[in-house]
């Protein structure tokens, strides 16, 4: 009795559970899909160039540091400057922040941040970003396996305040420090106060609201789009 409702329940899963792709006639880039209950979910975060309204690439935007966000860096990581001479470029990002190097390697195309208005506009025609519903639904279906199809980054927040009071952006080069340690979304969840990003924590999903201010772009997350089963 057991290995029936055992293999029933496979059986249930695999049908709600489906692998597809979808172009974006945008800019032709495919990405994998994967239907999950009565949505079907992007299995890659959005990788679309808004042409500077918005987008940030990872690691190009990296290594257009100038030399106050260096100074910055190297007084930040206690680096000695004679260490580093002679190292340009990303050779240079890798003296400063070793971690990078293996977040690279992990991630060769890079990643692209979205801050809070390109988030609204972001997601390809027919496709949304999700609420913190979408979110919390997508929770109940979340293991192992699952968490493999929709391969989720751990490339955290871009913000250009928690570092630099000045807004000069550090995490320019020291974005990295918290690799493998934060999975973070955005959602078109809002309140009159707050808007709200998810947190992958312990093995699901946790909203996290933010409060809003008259500077709503300062932080810039990823974006996984979704799109409502006909």
């Amino acid at each position: 009795m057991r290995k029936i409702l055992f293999f029933a329940f496979v059986l249930i899963f695999s049908a709600s559970c489906s692998n597809n792709t979808f172009k974006d006639k945008r800019d032709n880039k495919v990405y994998k899909t994967i239907r999950i209950g009565n949505k079907i979910w992007m299995a890659e975060d959005l990788k679309f160039d808004m042409n500077g309204k918005g987008s940030i690439h990872y690691p190009n935007e990296m290594l257009q540091y100038n030399e106050q966000q260096l100074s910055e860096a190297i007084e930040f990581y206690k680096i000695n400057k004679d260490s580093i001479l002679g190292y340009k470029g990303v050779d240079l990002l890798y003296k400063i922040n070793p971690s990078l190097k293996e977040v690279i390697k992990n991630n060769p195309d890079g990643w692209w941040y979205y801050n809070y208005s390109a988030s609204r506009i972001a997601c390809p025609e027919g496709w949304r970003l999700p609420s913190v519903e979408d979110w919390n639904e997508l929770n109940s279906y979340i293991n192992d396996s699952t968490k493999i199809k929709l391969d989720f980054n751990k490339v955290g927040i871009w913000s250009r305040d928690w570092y630099s009071p000045n807004h000069n952006p550090i995490m320019q080069i020291r974005l990295g420090d918290y690799f493998g340690e934060d999975c973070n979304y955005w959602t078109s969840t809002e309140t009159s106060e707050n808007f709200y990003f998810m947190k992958l924590w312990k093995g699901s999903f946790t909203e996290d609201p933010e409060p809003k201010s008259e500077d709503m772009n300062y932080m810039s997350i990823c974006i996984r789009c979704v799109k409502d089963v006909d």
